[in-house]
């Protein structure tokens, strides 16, 4: 496993990304400092990148339900680290299938299984690799081809990763209205805010609370969209990106999803909630606000959709107006 150092700042051009493959892993670093793992073993529901940390080693994900860490919260076993998937695709829910789920209940939920990746870049200034997977519904059958593109890239004191997700019909295909998607990262309990509500709490043994409770402290989250909302009240608008910034271990960390003009959807509503659950969603319109008409995609078999989404994470201060406006110029640039 690739060690983590903490501490040290980052200048981009500095080092060298490196990417290991260790048991149905992929293991992505900057100058020997660990970034993330993209684990995509056969038994887990769908993949996804987890844990996640800054330049400097602070990490911005839940552990649970992979790995407890006293004080947080124990809600949505089905959030981990950063995913994609859907909560209705044909009926099939992606979204929150888990080891939670009743067997009774289970014809209900899809998987997504990784068939195989393709490292195509691995230098000093990116990382690339593809990966080719399956949607399938509970009895096995194929629903969508799944072809990704993940790049990381490095900038002053941030990190980004832009996924191309192209999904290619087996079968007539329909994504209904649903506020359960797209691209989404659930994050530690230090970007959390407003949390008046009690909640499920694992305690230093590793134990969930048999109780519920209210604790606020340390939780220093606050959304900014893109249409000027703030906090609570960017969850279920339309915006052509997202930023929450925080403060976990002394430090001031901000991470901002951008959704791309090309997308179906665009601008998406973003599923944006004070619990730390962050997603941009181009697959949900009425679901967040009945006033708005169903979105709806249909596609027919051979018939694919694609879509680009790209996530940076900053340490030592939010994002200023000049780098989101050099992100966007550079991403939305990208055809």
């Amino acid at each position: 496993m690739v060690s983590c150092r903490t501490g040290k700042p980052f200048q981009s051009g500095e080092g060298i990304f490196t990417i290991e493959q260790s048991e149905k892993k992929l293991i992505i670093s900057y100058d020997d400092q660990y970034l993330t793992t993209y684990n995509f073993s056969d038994t887990l529901y769908k993949p996804f990148f987890w844990p996640v940390k800054t330049l400097n080693g602070i990490s911005i994900t839940r552990g649970y339900p992979v790995k407890p860490e006293e004080g947080e919260p124990a809600d949505h076993p089905h959030q981990i680290g950063i995913w994609f998937n859907s909560g209705n695709v044909n009926g099939i829910d992606f979204w929150n299938n888990s080891d939670a789920i009743p067997k009774e209940k289970k014809h209900q939920y899809g998987k997504i299984k990784v068939d195989s990746f393709l490292i195509r870049e691995n230098n000093s200034r990116n990382v690339v690799f593809e990966v080719f997977s399956t949607w399938k519904n509970f009895e096995g059958k194929i629903l969508l081809f799944e072809n990704t593109v993940f790049t990381f890239n490095i900038y002053d004191s941030a990190w980004s990763l832009t996924r191309n997700t192209s999904l290619l019909a087996d079968t007539l295909v329909s994504f209904h209205d649903t506020k359960e998607g797209l691209y989404a990262i659930r994050l530690a309990r230090e970007f959390q805010f407003d949390m008046d509500n009690p909640e499920f709490i694992v305690g230093s043994d590793g134990r969930i609370s048999e109780t519920k409770s209210v604790n606020n402290k340390g939780k220093t989250g606050m959304y900014k969209g893109s249409n000027g909302t703030r906090g609570n009240d960017t969850w279920g608008t339309a915006n052509e990106w997202v930023e929450i910034t925080a403060f976990k271990d002394r430090d001031s960390i901000s991470v901002i999803m951008i959704d791309h003009p090309a997308n179906f959807g665009f601008p998406a509503l973003w599923h944006a909630r004070n619990y730390g659950l962050f997603s941009v969603n181009n697959l949900g319109r009425n679901s967040y606000n009945p006033d708005l008409p169903e979105i709806h995609k249909d596609l027919n078999k051979g018939e694919s959709l694609t879509l680009k989404h790209k996530l940076i994470i900053k340490n030592g201060g939010s994002f200023k107006k000049n780098e989101i406006d050099k992100f966007l110029k550079s991403f939305y640039s990208q055809i």
